[in-house]
This record gives C-alpha cells, sequence and structure tokens, in this order.
C-alpha cells in the first residue's frame, strides 16, 4: 500500500462514487464530500441510456467507442437488475446522403474552424442508409457481443413502424444497445458495495453530503456548504476533483490555480404517458438525426417515456439549470415529426429535467466535443489535486480504474485489484427471467409475510438486495407481525423510506424524494407523502420538529421549477 493517508474524493457522481469504489478495492480508504447531495447531478439527469455512443463512431473517436462498447456489455452482465437490453430504431429519409459531413466529421475536420464551417453547411442533409449501414457495421464488429441481435436496415413497414410516414421516412435501421432502468439506484447500489468492501478490508469510507472543503496550510477542512463550521479534518494523499460541471468552480472555491478545463452543455429531457406514442414506440425506442445536427432519444420506460436530450451551452451555475420552454418545444417538435398521429402538446408532458454535460473546455459547438475523459493534475503548497473531466455514464468504470492506475503509479506500484468482474450489488443470485424472479419474490412473501406488492415494489430498486432490507426490518413468519404502514402514494413500506434514510447518507427531504425513491415521477406524489416523509426525517434526528412545513413548502417548489411537477 502506497500510503496510509486517506483519497480525499469530491463529487458524490457516478464518477466520484465509481472511483470511490475502485480505490477501496485496491486497499485505499476514502472520504467522499459532495456539496449537494449523492447523484446530484448529471448523474441523475441523463438519458437513462448505457450505450457505447454511435456518434462516437463518425466523429472518429474510435478508442472512446470500443471501451464505451465493452463497458456497456460489462454491465449487461455485472448489473441485469439495472442495465436491459434495448433495440433502437433510426427512421431514414434517403439513401447516399450525409457523407460529405461525416467525412468531415471522421476525420477530425469538423474540429477546425473551417471544417466546422463546411460542417454547418451540410447538417441539413441527415443520415442515408447507406452512411448508416457502413457505420452500423463497424458498431456491431467493434461491439463484438453475440448475445445481443446485430443491426438491420429494411423498408418502412406501416404493421412494424407504426405512426411513421413511408414518404418521409422510406427505410428504417434497427440495431441494439442497452438501458438504465434507474441511474439513481444504480449509483446507491455502488455505494452499498463501497460499505462492503471497507468493512471487510478493514478500511474507512467517510461520506459527507451537502458538505465543502477549504484548504488550510497542513490539512483540509470539511463544512456544512454554506457554514464555517469545521465537521471534520483530514490531510489526504491526494485530492481527486470529480465534480463534473462543477469543476472549475470546485478549483476556485479552493483557491486551487488551475486554467478553465471545462464547458458544460445542458441537456433537457421531458417525460410523457402519452397513450398513442406508446402504443407507436411499442418496446423499441427511436434515435433520431434532427436537420439541426442535434440527436434526440424517444425511449419507452415502464410507466413514462423519455424525449431528449438537447445540447446548448452552461451559462449559469450548474444547480440552477432548468428545462426551458424553448428546449421543451423543440422536443416536442422532433417527436410530432416523427410520429405525427401524436402531436404532443406541453399539456401532456407530466415532468422535465435538465442537466450539465463536463465537456472539456474548446471552442467548439457541444456536440464536437470529444467525449474522452481526461486527467489533469493541479499541484498546491500541501496536496495535489486530479481532476477528472469528460468521460460518461457507462464508462464510469474504466475512469475510476484509471484514476485508481494513476494514484498507485505515483509510487511505481501496480493496482492490486480491479472491479472488472465485481457484480454490482443486487445482481447477486438474481434470477435469470420474468417467471424464475416471480417465483423468487412469492418466496420472499411467504417468508416475511409483507405484501407481494410492496416487496415487488422494492425489488425494483433493490434487486436481490431487497433481502437485506426484508432481514432488517421484519421478523419471520410465525412470530407476531404488525401491518405494513405504507408511504402514501406508493408501494413502498414506510420502513423502506426509513431504511433508506437510516443507510444513504440522506439529509433532506428533497434527498429522497428526487433521488433515492424518485417520487417525483409518480402521478400520485401528493403533500400527504412529502408531510409523511418529512416526520420521518424528524424522527430521524434530520429536521426539527417545528420545519415540517417549511420543508414541505420548499420540496414542492423545487418540485415545480427543476421537475417541472405540480404538487395539488
Amino acid at each position: 500500500m502506497p500510503t496510509s493517508k486517506p483519497i480525499l474524493i469530491l463529487g458524490g457522481g457516478i464518477n466520484g462514487v465509481g472511483i470511490a469504489r475502485e480505490l477501496l478495492l485496491s486497499g485505499l480508504s476514502v472520504i467522499l464530500v459532495d456539496k449537494h447531495d449523492l447523484a446530484y447531478g448529471a448523474s441523475s439527469k441523463l438519458s437513462r441510456l448505457a450505450h457505447g455512443g454511435l456518434r462516437y463512431l463518425e466523429y472518429g473517436d474510435i478508442s472512446l467507442l470500443k471501451e464505451s462498447l465493452a463497458e456497456r456489455n460489462r454491465l449487461l452482465k455485472l448489473a441485469p437488475h439495472f442495465i436491459k437490453p434495448l433495440r433502437l430504431k433510426i427512421p431514414l429519409s434517403g439513401y447516399i446522403n450525409g457523407w460529405c459531413q461525416s467525412i468531415l466529421r471522421f476525420c477530425g475536420l469538423s474540429r477546425t474552424s473551417w471544417g466546422n464551417r463546411w460542417d454547418q453547411h451540410f447538417k441539413s442533409e441527415g443520415r442515408g442508409s447507406l452512411l448508416v449501414r457502413a457505420g452500423l457495421t463497424m458498431y456491431d464488429l467493434i461491439s463484438w457481443d453475440k448475445t445481443l441481435p446485430p443491426f438491420e436496415i429494411r423498408n418502412t413497414n406501416t404493421s412494424q413502424d407504426p405512426g411513421i410516414s413511408k414518404h418521409d421516412y422510406p427505410m428504417m435501421a434497427e440495431y441494439s444497445d442497452a438501458r438504465i432502468t434507474s441511474p439513481e439506484r444504480f449509483l446507491f447500489a455502488l455505494i452499498h458495495d463501497c460499505q462492503t468492501i471497507a468493512k471487510d478490508m478493514s478500511l474507512t469510507f467517510t461520506v459527507f453530503t451537502h458538505h465543502t472543503i477549504s484548504l488550510n496550510v497542513d490539512n483540509v477542512l470539511i463544512h456544512p456548504t454554506g457554514t464555517r463550521l469545521i465537521t471534520w479534518e483530514c490531510q489526504p494523499e491526494i485530492i481527486i476533483n470529480a465534480t463534473g460541471a462543477w469543476g472549475d468552480l470546485t478549483l476556485q472555491e479552493s483557491n486551487i490555480p488551475s486554467p478553465r478545463l471545462l464547458q458544460g452543455t445542458v441537456g433537457s429531457h421531458i417525460l410523457t404517458r402519452h397513450q398513442t406514442l406508446r402504443e407507436c414506440l411499442s418496446d423499441y425506442a427511436y434515435y433520431v438525426n434532427t436537420q439541426d445536427g442535434r440527436l434526440v432519444f424517444i425511449i419507452p420506460q415502464e410507466e413514462t417515456i423519455l424525449i431528449g436530450t438537447t445540447e446548448i451551452p452552461l451559462v449559469k451555475n450548474p444547480a440552477e439549470v432548468v428545462a426551458t420552454d424553448a428546449e421543451i418545444d423543440y422536443l416536442l417538435e422532433i417527436t410530432n415529426e416523427i410520429f405525427p398521429a401524436c402531436m404532443l402538446t406541453p399539456a401532456d408532458i407530466c415532468a422535465h429535467y435538465a442537466g450539465v454535460r463536463p465537456l472539456p473546455y474548446q471552442a467548439l459547438a457541444g456536440q464536437k466535443v470529444s467525449r474522452q475523459d481526461q486527467l489533469i493534475l493541479n499541484q498546491t503548497k500541501s496536496v495535489s489535486v486530479m481532476t477528472v473531466i469528460g468521460g460518461k455514464w457507462t464508462t464510469f468504470r474504466a475512469v475510476a480504474e484509471k484514476v485508481a492506475t494513476a494514484i498507485w503509479q505515483r509510487q511505481d506500484l501496480p493496482v492490486p485489484s480491479s472491479s472488472k468482474e465485481r457484480l454490482i450489488p443486487g445482481n447477486h443470485n438474481y434470477p435469470s427471467s420474468p417467471q424464475t424472479i416471480e417465483d423468487y419474490l412469492e418466496q420472499l412473501q411467504r417468508r416475511y409475510d409483507v405484501p407481494l406488492i410492496q416487496i415487488r415494489a422494492v425489488f425494483k430498486l433493490l434487486g436481490t438486495m431487497v433481502e437485506e432490507w426484508l432481514a432488517d426490518t421484519f421478523t419471520l413468519p410465525n412470530q407476531s407481525s404488525q401491518p405494513v404502514t405504507i408511504l402514501a402514494g406508493t408501494d413502498y413500506p414506510l420502513s423502506f423510506a426509513e431504511w433508506v434514510i437510516q443507510h444513504e447518507y440522506v439529509l433532506k427531504l428533497s434527498d429522497v424524494v428526487e433521488r433515492r425513491l424518485m417520487l417525483w415521477e409518480l402521478p400520485t406524489l401528493s403533500r400527504a407523502t412529502l408531510t409523511q416523509l418529512t416526520q420521518l426525517l424528524i424522527d430521524n434526528g434530520r429536521y426539527h420538529p417545528d420545519d415540517c412545513d417549511y420543508v414541505v413548502n420548499d420540496c414542492i417548489q423545487r418540485l415545480n421549477i427543476y421537475y417541472g411537477v405540480t404538487i395539488k
């Protein structure tokens, strides 16, 4: 082991938590600090795809594409409770169009000033079937995963492609990728794994949410956000700045000299329960290359349809971004162009959100900036600071592995362990089919005498970790059992919400509503739900009893501003 000092990680998003897990596996203690909450930023605001990135191929980012596809395939095996195969369709408006722009991009010329001007000239061409066929052939070859169906291109068929105009889109491509059912719950599965690793290896894993740091001469001080109180002091071996779009702000606030490293782009998404659109999609997602050169995904989920994303420059603090009316109208317009029979309106939107991509600073349009991750090292008088730039959700594990390698190489030592084959918690003894899942849940119902509908709801969030919650919470049958109290407007037992509060670093009501239980997506979310949760937080020492009404009203306002959700 190179040092007994802990590693200090700033940022509790997918990269920060993934890095913490990797370092713990290699035998290093970790302190994780986030100014807001775990999964607060882009890690909960993505398009919910675990994909290779078809567009990276067009821009010639072959190494990133190979890494992304390898990690996607790994996630399908290590986390089948969160990562599901997905078949996507690409409507095609022509046969040979798009070659000029693609050649510019593949050769890297669109990232030059003159090439960028020509790229803008050709952007309305779209992509023809010959070009898409060439791209998908390479995509499948690089993926090398025979468990997913290969691509195909065929004539548009009204029975196979309901709602699509054969006149506007005479051809249809199909290819395979994957989606994430819940990026938030995936991150908390990693958090539980960090706790397990630290316990098994006698390491420390300390988490401070809603905290910031300041550098002293000899050590680092950790404060509750917005205060000068000192919660903790440490002397870290190195600081990992994994705050994503906040990366430059983090360096500035900590008085760490650095040139500008990041340029954020805002991606907005909308959710709808439109029944006609659901029937048009069936189980397929759509990948749409728009006339202005942007990409939009239309993705069916369990209860809603996700439509996104947009790409506009960040001009404010990442914590303040919202889906604007203009971006919402843009997503509706694109969807209605593809499915004219649906004619979605703003009234059909049940929620929306926006996140910020932490791209490297370059004088280019966002979609032309490479998503390849970078590690930048800054040195202060007392400590080294490594900033993680770029990357994407799918490659979080590979990024974490690179950070661990860089830290151990500082001592000329190889990394002693890796997460390449480590299962994501909730996948241990995971049932292999819908029927075996149902059999498994019924066995748990009989063993613990808890209603099946409640076990099923928790299983969707925890996978087989549901057994840990049940064992912590309920007695076995043949003992006196009490009726299970339900969280209003949900199928979750109130005891599960309390288990989450006690095990997942919850400090605020919004932590539970937005990122632990994702209640903002439920049409049945009510003031009664929020009041019940607030009382639970009061009982667990998170709030003063007099604060209940203020906390609930503040959460209702947040949901309206940042998610477009109105609580009646």
